[in-house]
């Protein structure tokens, strides 16, 4: 079977997973993404997903994405997580019209903020200029 995402690493992104797999002990997430992108390199062992995710103890989903983020993100983007920031009371979801007027308000604001003090203090000025000699 063909695959979409092929990973290559170079000796140093192969140096840089190894080392982590050293360092790294438990269950941890870079560990087990490092795990992967060696298994899965071409140049290398080129293991298929199911057999990588087996190896890992992982979904074989889990080894498309890692493929997918090695090809599209790089190397780093593979290697580390996504902090997911889980919604909360304070969160502002962009897709709301409730969000698009308060921005559409905020730049007005900026916008007024800008010009209104040239417009109040123009006439000053001008008063300003007749009186003085």
């Amino acid at each position: 079977m063909n695959k979409k995402y092929i990973v290559r690493l170079t000796d140093e992104e192969r140096a840089i997973c190894e080392a982590t797999i050293k360092k790294e002990t438990g269950k941890s997430e870079k560990l087990r993404r490092a795990t992967i992108l060696l298994k899965a390199d071409a140049d290398g062992p080129a293991w298929i997903d199911t057999k990588i995710s087996e190896a890992v103890g992982c979904r074989r989903q889990t080894v498309e994405n890692v493929r997918q983020a090695f090809v599209l993100e790089g190397f780093e983007g593979a290697l580390a997580r996504k902090k997911y920031t889980p919604v909360s009371p304070g969160t502002l979801p962009t897709h709301t019209p409730l969000f698009v007027c308060l921005l559409i308000g905020v730049v007005l604001l900026v916008a007024l903020l800008t010009f209104v003090p040239a417009l109040a203090l123009g006439p000053i000025v001008e008063h300003l200029q007749m009186v003085a000699p």
